[in-house]
């Protein structure tokens, strides 16, 4: 899983093995499938509307210059407003009566500043509007769909049995996604193995007698890492050995991403503690 300058023979040895070992097996459990399932349909939407939403900001960038580093353009009311006219002048024909129906008045008159300060371009005005509320709509249909697939995912958490459960931080939704992507811990015989599957371990440099630590690895499960990572921050707001951590490393120095990636870590060492020994956290 660490980033070494052999990187891509190895890939290739190991491919050429499994394609030729047709009875390697990599078991998962069969009752954590349906999980697995669920976990990977709600990673495939989140992705969708991070496009949809990125996409989205082009184009009102493109047509509304500046509002999107004025106003969280994803805020419902904001997207009501878009979805009728996404113009500057569109707005300011709406008046500051109109569009204080839907947003508070400060907000309303800077979205009015805004528009008498903009102007959208004429030669594909009608395209990227037409595009704006077709995206809207596609966005507002992907939310409804991420909603659906997190019931379906923290309703079949809720059947499973698991230690997990009881360690701060770890709610529904990042706990079933953090079983359903390890599955059995028996797979890591380390917690620094579990910490290397996440996502979370340093990429080593090393050469001769020199090393050293550079960037977080991007490889292994980024759905795993994503849900130790919430749970990590969560716990950092939770009397327990994760916020103790976090404040002795702020005391340190340490801040920012960095410090809760460092508290992600210790989480994966609570995950593998906890899950071996099959026990409550206490």
């Amino acid at each position: 899983m660490r980033k070494g300058k052999s990187d891509m023979r190895d890939a290739e040895a190991i491919a050429r093995y499994l394609i030729i070992a047709s009875n390697v097996d990599m078991p998962f459990p069969k009752e954590l499938e349906n999980l697995r399932e669920y976990a990977g349909i709600y990673d495939r939407v989140r992705k969708k509307i991070r496009t949809t939403q990125n996409n989205l900001t082009r184009d009102i960038d493109l047509i509304f210059p500046g509002l999107t580093t004025s106003v969280n353009i994803f805020y419902e009311k904001i997207l009501d407003l878009l979805e009728k006219d996404c113009t500057p002048e569109g707005v300011l024909n709406m008046g500051v009566s109109e569009l204080k129906e839907l947003m508070p008045e400060n907000k309303a008159e800077r979205i009015i500043n805004l528009a008498k300060e903009s102007s959208s371009p004429q030669g594909r005005k009608e395209a990227i509007t037409l595009e704006v509320r077709s995206l809207i709509r596609t966005l507002r249909f992907l939310e409804s769909e991420r909603d659906a697939a997190l019931h379906a995912l923290v309703t079949e958490f809720q059947k499973i049995e698991t230690p997990l459960k009881s360690i701060p931080g770890i709610g529904d939704v990042t706990g079933a996604i953090i079983v359903s992507r390890i599955g059995d811990i028996k797979r890591f015989s380390t917690p620094e193995k579990l910490v290397a599957f996440s996502r979370l371990d340093p990429v080593i440099y090393q050469s001769g007698k020199s090393r050293r630590e550079a960037r977080i690895s991007k490889r292994g499960d980024h759905l795993l890492r994503y849900a130790i990572y919430q749970s990590a921050l969560a716990a950092t707001r939770i009397d327990g050995p994760i916020r103790e951590f976090y404040e002795r490393k702020s005391k340190e120095g340490l801040s920012g991403k960095k410090l809760i990636t460092a508290c992600a870590r210790k989480q994966c060492h609570i995950i593998w503690a906890v899950w071996t020994e099959n026990r409550e956290y206490s």
